[in-house]
């Protein structure tokens, strides 16, 4: 991926910064998505969460992972299917 160059925003009163729309669009994040926010040494990184569906997909390969029932394999998948329509949705109105 090519550099981006940085952009300066401000930390508002409740904490809350603006990310620029092209870049959360480069992302693939839209609104009203969950992000990961890790801090790594004297910089914060912001990225794209996993989804419940690709989380029970990763469940399957991983050696000691808890042992799911049909049931609540069925509700990850739901619940992936949920988060993936309501985004592409919220895409559709934007």
């Amino acid at each position: 991926m090519a550099a981006v160059r940085p952009r300066r925003t401000r930390v508002g009163k409740r904490n809350q910064v603006t990310i620029p729309a092209a870049m959360l669009r480069r992302l693939g994040v839209a609104p009203g998505e969950s992000v990961e926010v890790v801090e790594d040494g004297d910089a914060i990184t912001i990225r794209r969460a996993d989804d419940a569906l690709s989380r029970a997909a990763g469940m399957l390969h991983t050696p000691g992972a808890p042992t799911l029932s049909i049931e609540q394999m069925n509700e990850l998948i739901r619940k992936g299917y949920d988060e993936r329509a309501k985004d592409r949705l919220s895409r559709l109105w934007d």
